[in-house]
């Protein structure tokens, strides 16, 4: 029964329920979102004025899913403005939703979910974190996730571990050649490179600059993409010479 007093809502249930009816108020008076909104200050010992209060607060950047931003990341603008007067964060992200093929959100309450640790187990951690930012196309897209409950296996995780697989063992040929050298022991003079030389050291410049870019605006799914995209590149470089 929700009323702005015990009076109106004892009056509230007897004209529903009749004039027998008890009513025992909830000893926890915030909802989930309310006290969700004090978080990022209640949890450093305000109303205090903490040490952690005052060298965390701020905090720096907030990762949230898009669907709860009036839920819960405007609740905590308004509040932290409203008991501290300062904004309490620097940075927002909006992260896509995980789904399944049949494009059904991945959720507790629907009974769906995906325990990452058997794919983990089966798979491994790294690809499974590959897999899911690999996903990320752009954004406002939501990750589609393939996942047989019969066998707990999944298609796209193997796919991205086959792939770190790939990464490891090409990162294990070149290492093994090194012979105990550093790069700057290695260093070719610039005249002495071949033209395919030039291309691939060309795009890993190109490269590794624009991935700095990407992961200082967090556009991880392009960070990673690009990085495949220059894997495969020297790949096929290695296997035509």
């Amino acid at each position: 029964m929700v009323a702005r007093s015990a009076e109106e809502a004892q009056q509230k249930a007897i004209a529903q329920f009749g004039d027998d009816v008890v009513l025992q108020q909830d000893e926890d008076v915030l909802d989930t979102w309310f006290s969700s909104g004090l978080w990022p200050f209640s949890t450093l010992g305000w109303p205090e004025q903490t040490e952690d209060l005052e060298t965390f607060y701020p905090t720096s950047t907030l990762v949230t899913g898009f669907d709860i931003i009036f839920f819960w990341v405007a609740r905590m603008t308004m509040m932290a403005g409203h008991f501290t007067g300062r904004c309490h964060l620097r940075m927002s992200i909006s992260m896509v939703l995980s789904e399944m093929k049949t494009i059904r959100k991945l959720s507790k309450s629907a009974g769906n979910g995906i325990d990452p640790l058997i794919l983990i187990d089966r798979y491994g951690t790294d690809a499974l974190r590959y897999a899911l930012i690999r996903e990320v196309v752009g954004a406002g897209q939501d990750i589609r996730l393939d996942y047989n409950r019969k066998t707990d296996e999944s298609a796209t995780v193997e796919t991205s571990r086959n792939f770190a697989n790939k990464v490891w063992n090409a990162s294990r040929f070149v290492i093994l050649n090194l012979d105990d050298k550093t790069p700057e022991q290695l260093e070719v003079a610039s005249d002495d490179l071949e033209l395919a030389d030039r291309w691939i050291l060309s795009r890993y410049h190109a490269t590794a600059e624009a991935l700095i870019n990407q992961i200082e605006a967090y556009d991880l799914g392009a960070w990673l993409n690009n990085s495949m995209s220059l894997s495969g590149a020297t790949s096929a470089i290695g296997i035509s010479s």
